[in-house]
């Protein structure tokens, strides 16, 4: 699951270069990793932070400090 703004599917790409794997835009894959053999191309259901501590964060719960790596889609997240 990822984390997104909508509950569109994303596309998530797998490089033989793990490093480079990521949510990553077709046109900038293609203009940027002209290079770099794609494994795959898996779609992944993204969700809303909130949607994902309403499914699994207990009754009564609460966060203190949270850090979550987004990968650069800080403002979509």
């Amino acid at each position: 699951m990822a984390f997104g703004n909508t509950d569109t599917p994303r596309d998530y790409y797998l490089f033989k270069q793990p490093g480079l794997n990521g949510f990553l835009n077709k046109e900038f894959v293609k203009s940027n990793y002209k290079n770099e053999i794609i494994l795959d191309c898996v779609s992944i259901r993204s969700c809303s932070l909130g949607e994902i501590l309403r499914e699994h964060l207990p009754n009564g719960q609460t966060i203190n400090f949270l850090s979550i790596d987004v990968e650069g889609q800080e403002l979509e997240v």
